[in-house]
């Protein structure tokens, strides 16, 4: 069984994966503007660091990640996935 990383982000984790959110990192590529709405989004769904997250799965291979939040579950795009840095927990 390999190890857990100490750090990851919600793209890299297994399926099921308990985690604590560290922070959200703005990718270089997205406009500031178009960031701050998404980042805005992102605390509305409670993806806060410090908040418990599991990643439930994929609508798809291509498709968006579902997470469950707060006790309810949201999808994400893979891009904003890979912006989202964690570390895996046992925590509930």
């Amino acid at each position: 069984m390999r190890p857990r990383p100490l750090i990851a982000t919600v793209s890299t984790v297994p399926r099921g994966s308990r985690c604590i959110v560290l922070t959200v990192i703005h990718p270089a590529r997205v406009d500031p503007d178009t960031w701050r709405d998404t980042s805005a989004h992102l605390e509305e769904l409670g993806l806060l660091p410090g908040e418990v997250i599991q990643k439930i799965g994929s609508a798809g291979p291509a498709g968006p990640i579902i997470l469950r939040c707060m006790g309810s579950k949201v999808a994400i795009s893979r891009e904003v996935a890979r912006s989202i840095v964690v570390r895996p927990t046992t925590k509930c």
